[in-house]
């Protein structure tokens, strides 16, 4: 039981470094939100619709939360990989 808990502390904390990644990749004025703007900026081609369906308070602005259940269809998807 010990080391289920380990396992899936560990993958909770690695999905949220994970999203902190893309924060730190995407959000160019480090507002702690990411706009439509700053991902073409980063090579992103990011459909709107896509961009308005991840934006789940319609603010205009993917939060970390957001941008995180985001990340498949729009991060994975339509943006050049980070070769550094």
């Amino acid at each position: 039981m010990k080391k289920l808990f380990s396992a899936i502390l560990i993958c909770s904390l690695s999905v949220s470094a994970f999203a902190d990644w893309r924060m730190d990749r995407f959000d160019v004025d480090q507002d702690g939100f990411v706009t439509m703007a700053e991902l073409e900026m980063q090579g992103c081609r990011v459909r709107p619709g896509l961009f308005l369906a991840a934006d789940k308070n319609k603010d205009e602005k993917l939060s970390k939360k957001e941008l995180r259940k985001a990340s498949e269809y729009i991060v994975r998807r339509h943006c050049p990989r980070n070769e550094a």
